[in-house]
């Protein structure tokens, strides 16, 4: 490692090519404090919508598991189960008019009827 090749605090400089040029930077910790908290904001952000989108498939089949012949018949009998399970079913009814979103939750809700 050369001398030029050191930032003002000792660790080497990170080069990237910009627009042809190659473009010496430090990265000092506060910069990558912020990166660090974006990526984590984001996982838990990414991780929150997927695990919406698989599991609002199962609201239909627990709702048809609730007539005279499912496994579930106590379920109305529990006051707001129905209602509760038709809210967390609302938002993706909202967005299932996006046309890539409502194939992801067709695809959910096909995943938990061959389950159930």
């Amino acid at each position: 490692m050369s001398v030029a090749n050191v930032g003002a605090v000792g660790r080497p400089r990170r080069s990237v090519l910009t627009l042809g040029r190659f473009t010496c930077f430090d990265m000092n910790s506060a910069f990558q404090r912020r990166i660090r908290g974006r990526r984590l904001v984001t996982l838990i952000g990414v991780g929150v919508v997927a695990g919406y989108v698989v599991t609002v498939g199962i609201v239909p089949p627990m709702i048809r598991h609730t007539g005279d012949g499912g496994q579930l018949q106590w379920l109305p009998s529990v006051p707001g189960a129905v209602a509760l399970l038709q809210a967390y079913e609302w938002p993706a009814d909202q967005l299932s008019r996006v046309r890539v979103l409502h194939s992801l939750f067709n695809l959910s809700a096909s995943f938990w009827w061959g389950l159930l």
